[in-house]
């Protein structure tokens, strides 16, 4: 199965760098998933918590404002808060 390369970074430093399978992430107007081959995509994001799976294991973390970047199996966080 193809794999997305996932990095989340606020102001202060990176937090996560990747290769998953699946993401879900709490957009401002409500959550949204992506996977493998997903269309690219800007939005901003809201509050609450983001999961992202690595073959069989889910990681998650809380996330507060930003914005999201989906782009050719790329996805970059760029998140106000992030809280482990």
């Amino acid at each position: 199965m193809a794999k997305m390369h996932l990095e989340i970074v606020t102001p202060e430093k990176p937090i996560v760098t990747a290769e998953i399978d699946e993401l879900v992430a709490p957009g401002a107007l409500g959550e949204f998933g992506v996977l493998p081959g997903h269309t690219t995509l800007f939005t901003a994001l809201g509050s609450g918590r983001l999961v992202y799976t690595q073959g069989n294991q889910s990681k998650s973390l809380e996330v507060s404002g930003g914005f999201a970047e989906v782009c050719d199996n790329r996805i970059t966080v760029m998140a106000d808060t992030v809280k482990e």
